[in-house]
């Protein structure tokens, strides 16, 4: 792993560790990327990492809040070393789909 260190808020010490320059993040909660391969074939990851890498509009659809969560997540690790600077809502409530029509990238989940 890359660095290490703490830093002070207060009377708390807070833990912060930075990868090395050529490993890949960790994702949320020290999820791996395996979880993302499980829940989408190879083929669907790659187009998705094309599009996002491309600012192109993604909308992830799943029936469970976590794997939405966890594969957005995921994603956004694998565009390293590169963040993703567009709107990023993994679980976008059902009132709000007209967010869809922005004329913007994103990657939201529904």
């Amino acid at each position: 792993f890359g660095t290490a260190t703490r830093v002070q808020l207060g009377n708390v010490s807070v833990p912060f560790a930075v990868p090395a320059a050529n490993q890949l993040p960790h994702t949320m909660a020290g999820r791996d990327f395996l979880h993302l391969f499980h829940a989408l074939d190879v083929g669907s990851v790659i187009m998705l990492w094309a599009l996002l890498l491309s600012e192109q509009k993604v909308v992830l659809q799943g029936k469970q809040p976590h794997v939405l969560t966890m594969a957005a997540e995921t994603l956004c690790a694998l565009l390293f070393p590169f963040p993703w600077q567009h709107v990023y809502i993994p679980i976008l409530p059902m009132r709000l789909l007209d967010i869809l029509q922005a004329p913007v990238p994103f990657l939201i989940g529904i």
